[in-house]
């Protein structure tokens, strides 16, 4: 009997449908998904960070201490994704969807805790493009890693 071959993920898809699930309550998500090109994640204090108001009710200005405090915690995320990818391939195991999803908790995370203690919270804006950026890299690791999995699990390798 002859096995059917066996069906090779998207990773690509799953990266895309992942974010438009997890981001589809935010306005304009697929036009940012579609215009987006950039691998390099950059802040753009103007819509990724939104001060908060003093007492008086106006809002602050961003000083060059917030904007370090933004910048180390966005290099911290970048240093926790490492962590996973590097995690992911020392298991040796094939090409998972739920990869996308831990990327996706450990920004929620990170973002969260970092906006408590500060007088600016990250816009939703901020998690998109930073998760845009991260799974586009992620994509060609995952893509990498099922190649790796597939040619140590071939059975002609194997029989030879």
């Amino acid at each position: 009997s002859t096995l059917p071959p066996a069906i090779e993920p998207d990773i690509d898809v799953d990266s895309e449908n992942i974010l438009l699930e997890y981001f589809n309550n935010k306005k304009n998500i697929v036009d940012i998904l579609n215009n987006s090109s950039e691998e390099m994640f950059q802040i753009k204090y103007d819509i990724h960070i939104e001060m908060r108001q003093t007492m008086l009710g106006w809002r602050r200005s961003i000083e060059t201490y917030d904007e370090e405090s933004i910048k180390m915690t966005t290099n911290y995320i970048f240093s926790r994704f490492t962590e996973i990818i590097h995690n992911v391939r020392s298991q040796r195991r094939d090409y998972n969807p739920s990869y996308f999803y831990e990327i996706l908790r450990m920004i929620e995370e990170e973002v969260t805790s970092a906006s408590t203690e500060e007088s600016y919270t990250f816009t939703s804006r901020y998690k998109i493009d930073l998760s845009l950026c991260l799974f586009q890299r992620a994509s060609e690791i995952f893509k990498q890693v099922h190649r790796e999995f597939k040619r140590a699990n071939d059975p002609v390798n194997y029989l030879e």
